[in-house]
């Protein structure tokens, strides 16, 4: 196990609402995510964490990212679905992970700094989470032993938003700033084939995907793999979650969707599933 590292700031102590929403689809989530912001925003909700996953395999692409990186045809027959999320940052495979999103208002001492500075922030947490279970995790550097470029997918390569396990990455980040709120969320995969991105991206030539594989292989992992175990997701929500406070002088108290939130996300979902919105790149 890892020894946490002296945290290098302090915030007034604040209580966030927890929410678990489990399972949903794509579209689903990421209009969640833009309801919650938006009331955030507003200060019609208080800050949030969210805990989340998918109910069933999903690509999210980043809001600036090129779709065409994507064999559509291969996703298709797989049944793998393709969405476009508001953060920024690269592709992300969903298949067996845990997922977290932070929402809060520009005002919060925690959203204070340029991205990185942020990301650092809330990273911490989540390496004190990754120590509980007994991991000794590191923030991405910005170049490490494999220098080559990054790939289409969010664990490809060097990225200041990822956290890693030797030199492998195992947390994803991702940000979305409106213009009084941010969101930064991210992903954990549990038992997920870190490689299997590979089967989805367009190629030229059969060795190219071969070669994306390979290199998935060596800048990924998932979290079973690192501890050489399975652990409940109950445990795992746990020690994440009281990571992050321990990072962020948080304490989390569960609850539920607003009424508005909840109409707001059904207003929305429609956005997302749209090819029109998932094709905008």
């Amino acid at each position: 196990m890892g020894k946490r590292r002296k945290r290098p700031e302090t915030f007034p102590p604040a209580t966030w609402r927890l929410l678990e929403s489990g399972p949903l689809d794509g579209p689903t989530n990421l209009a969640l995510d833009e309801a919650i912001l938006t009331a955030v925003a507003s200060g019609e909700s208080p800050p949030t964490l969210r805990i989340f996953n998918f109910t069933s395999t999903t690509i999210s692409l980043g809001y600036e990212q090129d779709w065409d990186g994507l064999d559509w045809d291969i996703c298709e027959q797989e049944g793998w679905h393709i969405v476009r999320r508001a953060s920024d940052g690269r592709a992300i495979m969903h298949l067996d992970d845990w997922n977290y999103a932070l929402y809060l208002p520009l005002f919060d001492p925690r959203a204070q700094g340029d991205a990185a500075a942020i990301a650092r922030r809330f990273n911490l947490g989540l390496e004190y989470g990754l120590i509980t279970l007994g991991l000794d995790p590191t923030r991405m550097q910005p170049f490490y032993h494999d220098t080559g470029p990054p790939g289409f997918g969010s664990f490809d390569g060097p990225s200041l938003y990822n956290i890693v396990v030797g030199q492998q990455a195992l947390v994803s980040g991702a940000q979305w700033r409106l213009e009084t709120a941010l969101l930064y969320q991210g992903t954990l995969p549990l038992s997920s084939d870190v490689t299997l991105l590979s089967q989805a991206m367009l190629f030229d030539l059969p060795g190219q995907r071969i070669a994306a594989q390979l290199r998935l292989g060596r800048r990924a992992i998932n979290l079973n793999t690192c501890l050489g175990q399975s652990k409940p997701v109950t445990e795992i929500t746990a020690a994440m979650v009281a990571g992050l406070g321990d990072g962020l002088d948080l304490t989390f108290v569960p609850d539920n969707l607003t009424p508005t939130e909840q109409i707001q996300t059904t207003q929305l979902r429609p956005k997302y599933a749209a090819e029109a919105w998932t094709k905008r790149v």
